[in-house]
């Protein structure tokens, strides 16, 4: 990394690495099953790598895989009329213990009549999760003028990992007076 001695950030089952000196935050609702964290350079506002998640079968209907997914957002920006100049790569599919993960990165204009135009570049990964049943996805928007954090990025989002596979996820608690045999498993 550019800046200083990485550290470990684990959380959740999730485990990234990121420049000691960095901000974390998190997002106060944030819960195994859904949440949101940011981590944003020393004295920088502006930017951040963002980790997100939610349940996964939200997202499933958007795309049976996670290839599929992102296929289908790349899709969805060449339709907006409103975006010009869209580039996508996807890397190479990663799968393990339950998981699908796919690095990815898109580079578009968004032009509207009467107003200025800006280019937004992105760099991610996308996870689903079927040992937890979440989508999670890491990512950060490099400022095309700047890309000052863009290596930083890139190595925050690569160093990605979950670890629920190598702990049971949480259990739902038993519904309210619902008989043991009725109780989630």
């Amino acid at each position: 990394m550019e800046a200083s001695d990485p550290m470990d950030f684990a959380y959740y089952d999730f485990v990234l690495t990121v420049p000691n000196e960095w901000r974390i935050i998190t997002e106060k609702k944030s819960e195994y099953g859904r949440g949101q964290i940011a981590f944003l350079p020393p004295k920088d506002d502006k930017f951040s790598v963002d980790l997100l998640w939610e349940n996964l079968d939200v997202y499933k209907s958007k795309g049976a895989t996670v290839e599929a997914f992102i296929d289908n957002y790349f899709e969805n920006l060449r339709k907006n009329r409103n975006i010009v100049d869209l580039e996508t790569y996807k890397g190479e599919l990663t799968k393990w213990e339950g998981h699908e993960m796919l690095y990815h990165e898109f580079k578009y204009t968004f032009k509207q009549m009467m107003r200025r135009g800006f280019t937004q570049h992105v760099v991610g990964i996308a996870i689903y999760d079927t040992h937890s049943n979440r989508f999670i996805i890491s990512y950060a928007k490099i400022d095309p003028k700047k890309e000052a954090y863009e290596n930083t990025a890139r190595d925050i989002i690569r160093t990605f990992h979950c670890n629920c596979s190598e702990s049971a996820p949480p259990t739902a608690p038993p519904a309210p007076n619902a008989a043991p045999s009725e109780a989630p498993q």
